[in-house]
């Protein structure tokens, strides 16, 4: 009997089923460990956090009883919306949860975006919010800030606006690049962007930078209306298993929101982990320590070898090097899979723990100056 197979450009709308990045092409740790008769490998290609979780959260699983799990959870997210409300000092009625920041992206693009209506993001950046802007018949415009030191194209993101634009998004501390902007700079380009467009500040790797206090655009959201702010228990908090975003909105929108988002998309035991993780600063600023002492490692031994990177606040760096496609195999075939992230010449590569970090930095080492 001859197959028939159904084709994907005409069962799907246009743009649908014809993403250029998708997480699905990444080995789990364990894979490669089959794959390689090891086991030592680490995924250091997502950002994933390379230290455990609050041991809080840990406790919350152990107390959880069979029954808990036959209820609903809470629609609205209560207990972790007010949670988060008293730490950051913001009305709980500004707080959108959702099943990470990805559905954040899909959801917000969604409400906000008509065909035609433009979307301007800097390059390079998290390229879901591009994917979900055309797919949803959106333009898309690129701003050109692939330029290690320059930080952020201010000037050309304000000379993209038009008025057509509908959405910016500013990814700080940026990925892939890991380099972050202030909020005086933010500040600024604010004053000088139209009240018809919505400004996403991403913050999903804010309390890695170790002055995160001082460049946070949350404080700016009460002097700007068209602000949103978005954070994630997905890095530093080290729950990326969990899936929990969250976005700070004006009441305008996060009451928009709050009526398109999907009945009970985050789950129960995800909101329990998150809000144990919450309530464990201590934990918090030790992680974010450990991650800032390796991440110094790494941006020395980048400067040793006189390799162009960015500037990175985060939990990876990125750097180029002429043989990246041969580093990435070398060190794949070792048990440690690192980022390309589409840039022929650029590998991205997350932060491991201590021990490990001394052992992948000895291969760049000894592959760069071989």
């Amino acid at each position: 009997m001859t197959e028939r197979r159904i084709n994907m450009t005409r069962l799907f709308k246009k743009g649908y089923g014809q993403r250029p990045y998708s997480y699905l092409n990444f080995e789990t740790a364990q894979e490669m460990n089959e794959r390689l008769g090891i086991d030592t490998a680490l995924r250091l290609s997502l950002n994933e956090n390379a230290y455990t979780p609050s041991p809080h959260t840990k406790d919350v699983l152990a107390n959880l009883e069979l029954s808990d799990l036959t209820a609903y959870p809470s629609s609205p997210n209560k207990a972790l919306r007010k949670a988060l409300a008293k730490h950051y000092q913001v009305p709980e009625e500004a707080f959108v949860i959702t099943n990470g920041l990805e559905e954040m992206i899909l959801m917000f693009t969604e409400s906000l975006i008509d065909t035609g209506d433009e979307v301007i993001v800097h390059f390079p950046t998290f390229p879901e919010y591009k994917v979900y802007a055309e797919q949803l018949g959106a333009v898309v415009r690129e701003v050109d800030n692939f330029h290690p030191g320059e930080k952020m194209n201010w000037q050309g993101l304000l000379e993209a606006i038009n008025d057509q634009t509908k959405l910016i998004y500013i990814c700080n501390p940026n990925n892939p690049t890991g380099e972050w902007v202030t909020r005086q700079e933010i500040e600024s380009f604010l004053k000088q962007v139209p009240s018809h467009v919505t400004v996403v500040v991403d913050e999903a790797y804010m309390e890695f930078a170790e002055n995160n206090e001082e460049i946070t655009a949350i404080p700016l959201m009460e002097q700007f209306s068209n602000l949103s702010v978005w954070r994630t228990f997905s890095k530093a908090y080290g729950l990326a298993f969990a899936r929990i975003g969250y976005g700070l909105f004006s009441p305008e929108y996060a009451e928009g929101l709050s009526r398109v988002r999907p009945a009970f998309s985050v789950n129960g035991i995800s909101e329990l982990v998150a809000l144990a993780a919450l309530e464990d600063q201590d934990h918090l600023q030790k992680i974010s320590a450990k991650n800032a002492s390796e991440r110094r490692k790494w941006l020395d031994l980048l400067e040793e070898l006189n390799l162009t990177h960015f500037d990175s606040a985060t939990n990876f760096v990125m750097f180029e090097y002429d043989k990246a496609e041969e580093l990435v195999n070398y060190l794949a075939n070792k048990g440690y899979q690192v980022n390309t992230h589409t840039y022929p010449t650029w590998i991205r590569l997350t932060l491991p723990k201590e021990e490990a970090g001394e052992t992948v930095r000895q291969m760049v080492r000894d592959f760069v100056t071989q």
